[in-house]
């Protein structure tokens, strides 16, 4: 049975990062490992702080978890953090040279709070998109990883999806799709409800579809198709952001 890594932070409300991609792939049915690249201090409305996994903790986690040769074909990105949690994130990489890679970069919080080191920014573009299938930025993100991008277009880039879901179309989400030779809309009626970590899970829904067999657009479509009904079906939990039905 093919298998997920999951690379992200810890939030300990469950809103968002290693407990949101943990809670969509379970609910496809998708066997997934996980490794955290750190801890954060964050609820339902805001985010204090956070503190990058030590790297020889990582380091340690990825060869044990590894040594059990597990049938892992896809490897989800989340937040990194820091340069020493990025390079054991590349070193996994080159250990699943079979794996596709999917990053969903995590630079802010919900509440707005960096999750980055802003130095991480040009080693992840120089270092990481080369080597991912789809990456899954937000406007926001895609404007700090445009120049990267433009970089390697040359050398295989990846896959963009511009997720739609902070964009100013009132009534509609509109994710664009743009990869090798074609461009894809995505477009979904926008619900009135504030959700934590709808990134998170439709990029872990994402991972999760391609782990299945789907090809890449068919994924899209079906994790767009699962946020959407995890978000109609989200109920209130803590006093800020509702929690996705995952």
């Amino acid at each position: 049975m093919a298998a997920v890594l999951c690379f992200s932070g810890v939030d300990p409300s469950g809103g968002a990062g290693l407990i949101a991609d943990i809670e969509t792939l379970h609910h496809l049915g998708v066997t997934n490992v996980a490794i955290p690249t750190a801890m954060t201090a964050q609820n339902s409305h805001q985010a204090q702080g956070f503190w990058p996994t030590e790297p020889v903790v990582m380091r340690q986690m990825i060869d044990t978890l590894l040594a059990d040769k597990l049938p892992i074909t896809v490897i989800k990105i989340g937040m990194i953090g820091n340069l020493s949690v990025l390079e054991q994130i590349l070193y996994a990489i080159e250990q699943l040279p079979n794996a596709k890679v999917i990053y969903d970069p995590v630079l802010l919080a919900s509440a707005g709070n960096a999750l980055v080191e802003p130095e991480l920014q040009q080693p992840i573009g120089e270092r990481l998109l080369p080597l991912c299938e789809l990456i899954t930025p937000n406007h926001y993100e895609q404007q700090v990883f445009a120049p990267f991008l433009i970089a390697i277009c040359h050398q295989n880039p990846p896959a963009q999806l511009l997720t739609g879901g902070h964009g100013q179309h009132n009534q509609q989400i509109i994710s664009q799709l743009k990869a090798a030779g074609y461009r894809t809309a995505f477009i979904h009626p926008r619900l009135a409800v504030d959700v934590r970590g709808t990134g998170c899970m439709l990029s872990s829904a994402i991972a999760g579809y391609l782990c299945l067999g789907q090809d890449l657009r068919q994924a899209i479509q079906s994790a767009h198709q699962f946020a959407h009904h995890a978000i109609r079906q989200s109920y209130d939990f803590g006093q800020g952001s509702r929690r996705a039905m995952r």
